[in-house]
């Protein structure tokens, strides 16, 4: 089980295999804190914006949509996990201050 408590371990495992295992739910984001969720993003949206650009400009027969679905799509799940985890917090707390 990977266990993230630092910046430094989000920057430990590599873009893809973190973004797989958030996407596969081998990693829980609601257990993580907000900092680490962000590293996270950062970490990883540059690669899916590398591997998003490929497939946009690349040749369409070296990238079929299964390319996208298989490449890029993991990647995009897990950085709106993330996203949509710091989201929930921040309007929970909006909701508690009431």
């Amino acid at each position: 089980m990977t266990t993230l408590n630092t910046i430094q371990d989000v920057k430990n495992i590599g873009e893809e295999t973190l973004a797989y295992q958030i996407y596969e739910r081998d990693i829980d984001v609601s257990s993580l804190d907000t900092h680490i969720l962000k590293a996270i993003i950062g970490h990883i949206q540059p690669v899916r914006n590398e591997l998003n650009n490929e497939y946009l400009t690349g040749d369409s027969l070296c990238y079929p949509p299964y390319w996208y679905d298989q490449y890029v799509f993991p990647l995009d799940c897990a950085i709106e996990q993330c996203k949509d985890e710091i989201n929930e917090r921040y309007e929970d707390s909006e909701t508690t201050e009431w």
